[in-house]
Formats: structure tokens, sequence, C-alpha cells
């Protein structure tokens, strides 16, 4: 797995060390670089399962370290980065955004020669960006893609070929297993919508989600007008939460099994439509061509809006919203009580609906 590779002029890690949503975002840009350098070690780090799942099917990549940094004691982890270091990596990328101290300390161990990173708007010293040997500036108006773009055209030289999708590719294997659950419910492929009611929790994130009260309620009027069921997708820790929608919203709805992630986006590809959060699954299934209503609370919609793919986007123009930049800080609100996070509280399902309609309705 460690093996020492100098056999390749150009050996480029990426360090995918956040969530899934910015992995996958930065997918345009491993295209990129491989397209330029066709014969290049491109490898990537990430300690997230769903991220090394995602990752081992992509054909851009060469290699796919996974390291659980958080359960690992530093010893077993500083010994991991010395293994990843023999590689003698020409470059390093920090996946856009990665505005942690932790995650510079980590690409400056392992010693690549020159690491890509940004300089971000709302950064402190103890940061440390400076570890990084080339950062360009956050730019507000570029969407997350577009960042990734700007760092591998710092090793390509070559302008960025803008319009690429984001990728996410699944396997034969993906299709026929849920091909089976489709045959065991009785729901024909392509005939169904999509939800996805959760979010990450960690930095205050739950409080991106829309409630699921609402998701019932959508997914009862669209079953009522369109004659096709939801599918409830999420992970472990949203089962409750899936749960509460389908009580409420009866035959409109059926809860997707708990699945490898590689499978959740087989189920999100054959959907007519997908209502998400801001979450990683949101940007699954834009990878899938999917047609996407995305409900925004907090978070700049500009910056990671579905892309590369038909979409709508639901949010309130609120004067203190999007307010939340990235930063080790949680998410936090300047409201309190019934005023708190109104900006994803106060959307209403009929808005939700017709940014439906508007897609369906052709």
């Amino acid at each position: 797995m460690f093996k020492k590779t100098n056999f390749y002029k150009e050996r480029i890690i990426i360090f995918a060390l956040s969530g899934l949503g910015d992995a996958l975002m930065a997918t345009p840009a491993i295209s990129e670089l491989r397209r330029i350098f066709p014969y290049a070690q491109i490898d990537v780090a990430t300690m997230f399962r769903a991220v090394y799942d995602m990752f081992v099917s992509n054909s851009d990549v060469s290699n796919v370290f996974y390291w659980d940094f958080l359960k690992q004691s530093p010893f077993a982890s500083f010994k991991f980065l010395f293994h990843l270091r023999q590689n003698n990596y020409t470059h390093s990328i920090s996946v856009y955004p990665s505005n942690r101290k932790e995650y510079n300390i980590i690409s400056f161990l392992v010693g690549a020669k020159k690491r890509y990173g940004h300089n971000y708007q709302h950064q402190s010293f103890s940061s440390c960006a400076w570890l990084q040997s080339v950062s360009i500036n956050e730019e507000e108006h570029l969407h997350n893609v577009e960042e990734n773009l700007r760092l591998a055209q710092l090793i390509t030289n070559v302008e960025p070929q803008n319009h690429k999708p984001l990728s996410f590719q699944t396997s034969y294997f993906d299709e026929e297993k849920v091909s089976k659950w489709f045959d065991e419910i009785g729901l024909e492929k392509g005939n169904y919508f999509c939800v996805h009611a959760g979010s990450a929790t960690l930095k205050n994130q739950i409080n991106k989600r829309w409630g699921f009260e609402k998701y019932a309620e959508l997914a009862t009027k669209l079953h009522s007008r369109y004659k096709k069921k939801t599918v409830l997708l999420g992970g472990p820790d949203e089962l409750g939460l899936n749960n509460e929608i389908h009580s409420l919203s009866k035959n409109a709805t059926v809860i997707a099994p708990i699945v490898p992630i590689s499978m959740t986006a087989e189920i999100l590809k054959n959907s007519v439509l997908t209502i998400s959060n801001d979450s990683a699954l949101m940007h699954i299934a834009a990878s899938q061509a999917v047609p996407v209503v995305a409900v925004f609370g907090y978070t700049k919609h500009y910056q990671l809006y579905p892309w590369q793919t038909e979409h709508s986007v639901v949010r309130l123009d609120l004067e203190c919203s999007p307010c939340f930049y990235n930063s080790p800080k949680p998410a936090s609100c300047q409201w309190t009580g019934e005023s708190e996070f109104k900006c994803i509280k106060t959307i209403t399902v009929e808005q939700v609906y017709q940014a439906c309609e508007k897609i369906l309705y052709k």
C-alpha cells in the first residue's frame, strides 16, 4: 500500500479531509489534472469512509488512502503520514475549503515539494495556512468547484475547463443491487422522486435541515399531483428522521435501505427529481445529472449550488443570510428563540413545491 514510487514525473496527492460534498466538488479539478498529466500519479488521502468509497471507483485517481485521524492515536497517525511521505510527492493540494490548522499540518508533514492551498477571508495565524508553500486568495463569488480548479491550474499552468461535471462513478454491481430492491418494493426505475432531509451534524450543521414535517407535506403533495412516490435517503443516523417523514406522508414515501454510498448514487441517478438540503447527497445527485431542488439556509448558495445539472435553489433573501463562512467555528445565528435560523425554518412548502413544478412541468 505504501510502496515508494519514483517512476512518475508528477506525483500529486490530494488531501480531501473534510466531508463527502467537499471532496466531490474537487473531482473536476482532479479530472483536469488527469487530462493534462495522463501518466501522473494522482493519489487522494481522506479521513472519511464514504469519501474513500467514492474515490476508489474514480478512474482519474491512482491510489486512495483512508485514515481516521479522529479515532487513531497521534503516534499511529504520525506513522501513517511518515509512510505517505515516502512517496516523495511533487505537489499536494488541500481541497477547498480546508481552513483548519490540522489539515495544513497534515499536508506539511507529508512533505510535497510544492503544497497548494487557500488564504481564507476569515483566517487566523493559528490556522497554519503559512505551512502551504503556494497560496491563493479565496474569491467570494466563485463556486467551490472553481476554487479547486484554480488550485489545479497552479500545477497545470493551463486555463481550466469550467464545464467539467462532478464525478461519482457507480458500477454494474450497484445497478444490479438497486434494480433488485426496486423489484422487491414494486418501484419503477425513473418513476420516483428522491428526498434527503438530513445533513451533517458537525459544526452545528443540523441547522441546515428544512423541517421534516414540511418534507412530508411536500412528498404528499407531489404524490397527489404526479402519482410518484418519494424515496427517502440518508445514513444510519438519519433513519429516525426518515421514519418521522414516512409516518406523516403515508403511502407517498418509501425509505431507502442503508446501503453503501455508491448504491445511494445509483438510486439518485434513476430519480426524476431530487429535493435536498445543502448536503453531500445534493452534490451526488448533481454528479448523476439529476435535476435538483436545493433548499438553502445560512450557507452560500452561490458557492455550493448543484454543479452542472438543472436545478432550482430555494432560499429566503434575508438581510442576514447567507452568513456562514469557511472556518473551524460552528454555525451560529444572530437571532434567538423562534427567529433562530429563520432563514431555513420559514421557507414554506409552497415555495419548494413551486420550484419542483418549475422543473417538472415542461
